[in-house]
């Protein structure tokens, strides 16, 4: 080999390993700028979880406290109380207006008070009978936003893709 072959192919030799080095440390630099944003993506979903927590968290616990004590006697209760406040109401008004005309003792008034008796069953016999099915609904659209609400499932998919980047 002659001395420029020898020159020439030492020059190429140095190049490749200056070359080889450069992508090493580029590799080296893209990793690490790679694994710095996963770390603040995963700060930043704990950060966003700490906030929901804070925020929602006692909310969720009275909400999930108060679906597990609602049942169908309760919410039957509530209704049928709603109902004879405002039952008591309307006789109240309804006895004053015969009154006022002077005929709170007439037949038209014990019509409308078995008219009102009747309607008042009908009514305590469909909140009770619809107290189960509203009970399971509101349970179960409780249940179904909770699942889509809480942020804590986005801090394990950031792990993940922490240690799938790692691997």
């Amino acid at each position: 080999m002659t001395v420029a072959a020898i020159g020439a192919a030492a020059i190429g030799v140095a190049g490749t390993v200056y070359a080889s080095k450069k992508a090493g440390s580029a590799a080296k630099q893209a990793a690490r700028i790679s694994s710095d944003a996963d770390k603040a993506r995963l700060d930043f979903e704990k950060e966003r979880y700490a906030e929901w927590n804070a925020t929602y968290g006692p909310l969720e616990d009275s909400l999930a406290s108060y679906y597990q004590t609602l049942t169908p006697t309760l919410r039957a209760v509530q209704g049928l109380e709603a109902f004879e406040k405002e039952k008591n109401i309307a006789l109240t008004n309804m006895r004053e207006n015969l009154s006022q005309r002077g005929i709170a003792t007439s037949g038209i008034a014990g019509q409308l008070e078995s008219q009102i008796a009747v309607g008042s069953a009908a009514e305590r016999a469909r909140i009770r009978a619809a107290a189960p099915l509203e009970v399971a609904k509101e349970k179960a659209s409780f249940l179904a936003t909770g699942m889509g609400q809480n942020p804590a499932n986005q801090v394990g998919s950031a792990l993940s893709d922490i240690q799938r980047n790692a691997d």
